[in-house]
């Protein structure tokens, strides 16, 4: 018994690195609270982009036009008897455009709720192309069967609520009005049709129409035709190009100009089907309007560095301790950790009112002047205090510069790191672990 004060008072060094290393993963804990507090921030912001764009309209997604041509085919059926009777089941058959051309521009507006920013747009569209029918007998498809009065032509459109005018389409030299509903509802869940006049003479169909469409963040295109072109061009700086298929594209400060081309063999279903065999999913392409302060995921990102910033600023103040015979209380140690932790609430309040990177640099500011004032009295020594301020400078400064980088963020952060350990093990190569500290 009589032992275990000399042992504690032999290994005090090593104890108080024990206690100060429990220290920092309690700590973790109020940091990932804060992290949490991010995820619902990050909500709130999704809640209002979506109380803005139902009222505005949603994403836009534009597919077609698809033609429909129903027909009937006839069952066989025999009962137990052996007596076949005959009905008639309705199919259809889908046709995509052999040419389909989009030429178009995106207007961007910015809309707040509260804080939040939306990016609204009002986009223009010139669409052109042509049906080339195929042979129906080639589909199996018995010609006195089909249905020519009833064959439909569907445009696709995500949200009808982004339609502010009337619309009609020229097909084969004729304007039809577009009615609300989809005419091929195995494709196309929403969108506008019209009744066509085909028969079966008709090889093919050249249409033309405008459209006018409202939208918010996003714009995507299935590629239908057998050769698809979209042309788009915007005054949006920072446009993010999504989907199946990217486009050649010149962006500058003042917009950007982007052209598709997609080809029926670049895509995973044919020019015509029956029914339901195929489904566009998956291949659509387009444009996001983004908005490129995004602090949440930012200050997120920085969260994950946490651990780092705790770590270095006890070591330096442990080894501080050592090399100069101080002594710092463990509840001092909890209170240089919960104003490191502050520094994430304060970069995420800051940053949704005046952006991340001047939210970065102000609560770098206060919580190495809070610390570096601090350890003035704590380690009795202005010089030290100051050693520590430029230290932390250093550290916040180096995990900037790493969020700011894309591709090689782990391999300057894992070098910064290499460095830092060898740095550690250079200054404390000839530290006598075995002495107790002062006052252990």
């Amino acid at each position: 018994m009589s032992e275990n004060p000399n042992f504690f008072k032999r290994h005090a060094a090593v104890v108080k690195a024990l206690v100060v290393s429990v220290i920092i993963l309690l700590l973790l804990v109020p940091a990932n609270m804060i992290r949490f507090l991010i995820y619902e921030r990050e909500g709130r912001q999704q809640e209002a982009i979506m109380e803005v764009s139902d009222k505005w309209s949603n994403s836009q997604t534009i597919s077609g036009p698809i033609l429909s041509i129903p027909y009937e085919s006839i069952e066989r059926t025999s009962n137990v008897e052996g007596k076949i009777s005959e009905y008639k089941t309705m199919h259809f058959l889908h046709i995509l455009p052999e040419e389909l051309e989009l030429n178009g521009t995106i207007d961007p507006e910015m809309k707040k709720r509260g804080m939040y920013e939306v990016a609204l747009y009002t986009s223009s569209f010139d669409i052109q192309g042509k049906f080339v029918l195929p042979s129906f007998e080639e589909q199996g498809i018995d010609k006195n069967l089909v249905k020519w009065d009833l064959a439909k032509l569907t445009i696709g459109i995500s949200d009808l609520r982004g339609i502010s005018e009337r619309l009609s389409i020229n097909a084969a030299n004729e304007e039809f009005l577009l009615e609300p509903g989809s005419a091929c509802q195995q494709i196309l869940s929403s969108g506008v049709y019209t009744p066509i006049d085909v028969n079966d003479e008709t090889k093919e169909i050249d249409f033309t129409f405008p459209l006018e469409l409202k939208g918010s963040q996003y714009v995507f295109f299935h590629p239908v035709g057998k050769e698809t072109l979209v042309n788009l061009n915007s005054n949006w700086p920072d446009p993010k190009f999504t989907g199946a298929f990217l486009p050649t594209h010149d962006t500058s400060e003042s917009g950007f100009t982007a052209n598709w081309k997609v080809l029926n063999l670049n895509r995973n279903y044919p020019q015509y089907w029956k029914d339901n065999q195929y489904n566009l999913r998956g291949s659509e392409f387009g444009v996001e309007l983004l908005i490129p302060v995004d602090s949440y995921q930012k200050t997120e990102r920085t969260i994950k560095y946490a651990l780092l910033i705790l770590a270095l600023t006890f070591m330096v103040f442990y080894f501080l301790e050592i090399l100069y015979k101080e002594n710092v209380h463990p509840i001092q140690y909890l209170l240089i950790g919960f104003a490191i932790c502050l520094f994430y609430a304060l970069l995420l309040s800051f940053s949704e009112h005046i952006g991340f990177r001047n939210s970065y640099v102000l609560s770098s500011i206060m919580t190495i002047g809070l610390v570096v004032v601090y350890a003035r009295y704590v380690l009795r020594n202005k010089r030290n205090a100051l050693l520590l301020g430029s230290i932390l400078i250093f550290v916040y400064a180096f995990i900037y510069f790493i969020l700011q980088l894309q591709d090689f963020a782990l391999l300057v952060g894992t070098l910064g790191l290499f460095f830092i350990l060898a740095i550690v093990m250079y200054i404390t190569r000839n530290v006598d672990w075995q002495l107790p500290a002062k006052n252990a």
